[in-house]
């Protein structure tokens, strides 16, 4: 449970400053492609609008400290066309890299677009205007400027996971150092749980052999029945809350080892089928032989009880209890299904807290404490097994899964 919790505590703090960064990175980079857009949008417009010509009295670009020597670095181009569609004009004074035949073609494939501005190819921007004559196409290069964004995306993302493994580490190291109060708390509490079961263990032997001496001695009745009763039940419960702290210990591997679930889960239904026969419930198998697993063989054997005496004791009478046993891909599933009794609901978000008990009466009626299926859950856990609960049809459904 502690190793899960620092997983988790890790996951979260790396996950929330991952996406912190990611705004941040994104953020950045919104901001300079919208200023770079905004910029080339009004250099355009200011060309198209003055003839094709920088008009450098006109022009204030507060972005530039010194924005007059913008005419010097500005690449730009312009066709115009009549409205016959003919070539009225073309201007590649101011780039080097186009001449009159490429300014035509690149004009002509941007009037075909149907678009009024956009991107061309060689990384020209252009706007369309309409004029007197007809239409004059402009356009800018901005491969510096698309150069920069790209630049500046690599550098923020870099820097940002550069931020992000630096952090991870940092919160690997120290999350021991956040988690040891939680973990030594949980020692603390397991280590009560035994030391109070073992304690209580000794006055609830001697409560049972004086009410033995009490009923050879003056004769059987109701009080001394009713403390064999509830002694009896305080010993169930005193050993069930053992069982659950030695579960939750660390995993212990010199216990495991391959088993057939197939006959544990066959052996099981077995000694449950005459209980079950009492109330007229009847016990379904469907187990694939041979099925093999790696585990504590006592632990996983109590696992497998625990589901089935749980069907057993709350299916409604002449039910139907379904146990199975099977392969999925590379996982081992073994599932225990029972029919609900009408109208009862279950909330099976918290069937494996410990003490939760869905009909209190029912269940003292049963004798349960309402940690059987807490033990299941720890068992699962130290095998590194899912185990879960639903309801379906007016049955409920638990299944385990042990993966490989």
């Amino acid at each position: 449970m502690i190793k899960k919790l620092r997983r988790q505590f890790i996951v979260s703090i790396t996950a929330s400053a991952f996406a912190l960064l990611m705004v941040v990175v994104c953020a950045i980079n919104f901001v300079n492609i919208i200023s770079m857009d905004r910029r080339t949008t009004e250099l355009l417009e200011h060309i198209c609008e003055n003839g094709g010509v920088f008009n450098i009295d006109e022009y204030d670009d507060p972005l530039f400290i010194n924005y007059k020597e913008i005419s010097y670095i500005t690449r730009f181009f312009y066709v115009e066309f009549s409205h016959g569609g003919e070539v009225a004009a073309v201007n590649t004074q101011n780039i080097a890299a186009v001449d009159d035949a490429a300014a035509v073609e690149y004009a002509k494939a941007a009037l075909s677009s149907g678009k009024a501005d956009g991107y061309g190819e060689e990384m020209y921007r252009y706007t369309v205007k309409e004029i007197g004559s007809g239409k004059r196409v402009c356009f800018l290069d901005v491969q510096e400027e698309l150069m920069y964004i790209g630049s500046m995306i690599t550098i923020s993302i870099t820097i940002a996971l550069f931020f992000f493994l630096l952090l991870t580490v940092v919160v690997v190291l120290v999350s021991g150092y956040f988690i040891r109060p939680v973990e030594e708390n949980s020692l603390k509490q397991k280590q009560f749980i035994a030391d109070a079961g073992h304690e209580l263990k000794t006055p609830l032997a001697i409560i049972s052999a004086n009410t033995e001496v009490l009923e050879m001695t003056c004769g059987e009745n109701d009080w001394t029945a009713s403390i064999r009763k509830q002694t009896g039940r305080m010993a169930d419960l005193v050993n069930q809350m053992l069982v659950l702290a030695r579960m939750e210990e660390r995993i212990d591997k010199k216990n495991f080892r391959t088993i057939s679930l197939s006959e544990i889960a066959e052996n099981a239904a077995d000694a449950f089928a005459i209980l079950a026969e009492k109330d007229g419930k009847k016990i379904k198998l469907s187990v694939w032989p041979g099925i093999r697993v790696y585990c504590d063989e006592k632990s996983v054997s109590e696992l497998v009880n625990i589901l089935i005496d749980n069907a057993v004791k709350y299916s409604p009478p002449e039910s139907q209890i379904d146990i199975r046993l099977k392969k999925k891909n590379k996982s081992v599933v073994f599932e225990v299904e029972n029919s609900l009794i009408q109208g009862e609901a279950v909330d099976t978000k918290r069937l494996f807290d410990r003490f939760y008990r869905a009909d209190k009466s029912r269940s003292r009626e049963a004798g349960s404490h309402g940690l059987g299926l807490s033990i299941a859950k720890a068992v699962a856990e130290k095998h590194r097994a899912d185990i879960s609960a639903h309801t379906q049809n007016d049955k409920i459904i638990f299944t385990v899964i042990f993966n490989k």
